[in-house]
């Protein structure tokens, strides 16, 4: 999926975390963000949501 949404020109990807989300899913997915995306800065906020494990921004 990121692979989708973010583009090679992305300058920021914000990932926010649902409720139940894993903080070792959190971890791989700014581990790839900074392996695949290098000129992106990834940005996590706990956003808290019930139905989504995960939503996603990019600029």
């Amino acid at each position: 999926l990121l692979n989708h949404i973010v583009s090679p020109t992305a300058e920021i990807v914000t990932v926010i975390e649902g409720a139940e989300a894993p903080s070792s899913v959190t971890a791989s997915i700014v581990e790839w963000i900074h392996e695949h995306r290098p000129g992106a800065q990834a940005e996590v906020l706990r956003g808290g949501q019930q139905l989504y494990p995960y939503l996603f921004g990019v600029e």
